[in-house]
């Protein structure tokens, strides 16, 4: 199963922020700064490069629940985790970067003193579908307020 990681604005605002900025450094820097020498050029291309790979993060971040692996692909970054080896899973409002779009995230430790941060879209489902193939797992999740109100 398939779930896309939920978006959220204070991602969102930074991300594209991070991405127009780029952006709009290496358009400026193209066309009106004068002349382009070789520096130049590394610079936007750099610039460009960035930007592009954050787009490319934002749309392309989700999480696969496949027998016996959990995939998670966030841009160009593929990492593949054994079900087996998930411990437990917490809601999280670390701060640190993951493949996480939002601060509505979810820890979820695996192995030796490894953690991943996610944010699935369709928490309940996401974590449904790790749990069928290890109902070993630990699950601390409190919901919000606001997820308590949908039920």
């Amino acid at each position: 199963m398939k779930f896309h990681s939920k978006k959220g604005p204070v991602v969102g605002v930074l991300v594209w922020a991070f991405i127009l900025g780029l952006f709009g450094i290496a358009v400026h820097d193209t066309f009106f700064a004068g002349e382009i020498n070789l520096l130049d050029l590394f610079v936007i291309i750099v610039f460009l490069l960035a930007a592009v790979y954050f787009a490319w993060v934002w749309f392309q971040t989700y999480y696969e629940v496949e027998e016996n692996a959990l995939i998670i692909v966030s841009g160009p970054k593929k990492k593949k985790i054994n079900i087996q080896d998930i411990e437990n899973i917490k809601r999280t409002l670390n701060p640190l970067t993951g493949p996480a779009l939002s601060m509505d995230r979810m820890s979820i430790k695996y192995g030796p003193y490894q953690s991943v941060l996610v944010s699935p879209k369709e928490k309940k489902a996401f974590i449904d579908a790790l749990l069928k193939q290890n109902p070993k797992i630990h699950v601390e999740f409190k919901p919000t307020k606001e997820e308590l109100e949908k039920l």
